[in-house]
């Protein structure tokens, strides 16, 4: 049996050698299989991680999207008082807007970044692009061409950070307008006036108390 054996490895080994192919021994190809074995069961625990990876990815999205409608419901409540608030007859109004309160949101990322080296312009940029931080999360691609050479130090912060960032409301912004220019930019009579028409105007209120120091006294 053992000649039989070693002549028909004879005759495969002169065939291969035709073939200009490298003749390898039992031993080397039961080495090679255990090899290959290997090597498919690690693709398959590779395939199965990155399908969990893609999973948890999805999660997070719809999770996103659910605490993004939950701001957003939160955001139409407060337009509906507002709207009660501001009566068509007076010259003075509260304006809100939808998660626009960007220094609110530089100031965050700029203390998760401390010790991160990338320049507050580089921030600023991604302030400016994105509503939220879901948002620059889901937007990797166009953050990575935003940054260049600094999305890699970004990224690392981003992901040590992913919880803070992710779940970090941007405040809207609530601007008074008097005669339709923000009420910052009259003068402090003008102030005073519109915001005594404003307390005026409310017909909740039945008595108005108002209180004059005695230094603003003239």
């Amino acid at each position: 049996m053992k000649e039989e054996f070693a002549d028909i490895e004879r005759k495969l080994a002169g065939e291969l050698k035709q073939a200009s192919a490298q003749a390898i021994s039992p031993q080397e190809f039961k080495q090679l299989k255990s090899v290959l074995d290997q090597a498919e069961q690690m693709l398959g625990v590779l395939a199965k991680s990155e399908q969990q990876y893609a999973d948890l990815n999805q999660g997070l999205e719809r999770e996103l999207a659910q605490l993004n409608d939950l701001w957003l419901e939160e955001y139409r409540a407060i337009e509906q008082v507002l709207i009660k608030i501001n009566r068509v007859d007076s010259p003075l109004k509260i304006v809100p807007q939808f998660k626009a309160n960007k220094a609110a949101m530089l100031k965050h990322i700029q203390d998760l970044y401390r010790g991160s080296r990338i320049r507050e312009a580089m921030l600023q940029t991604v302030v400016n692009e994105f509503s939220d931080f879901g948002a620059t999360w889901r937007e990797k691609s166009l953050l990575q061409s935003l940054l260049g050479s600094s999305f890699d130090t970004f990224w690392q912060y981003f992901e040590d950070n992913l919880e803070a960032l992710l779940t970090w409301q941007v405040p809207n912004n609530f601007t008074i307008e008097y005669r339709g220019k923000a009420l910052a930019h009259h003068s402090l009579g003008q102030r005073a006036s519109a915001l005594m028409l404003f307390v005026l105007s409310q017909r909740e209120n039945d008595i108005v108390i108002i209180d004059q120091p005695e230094d603003d006294t003239g």
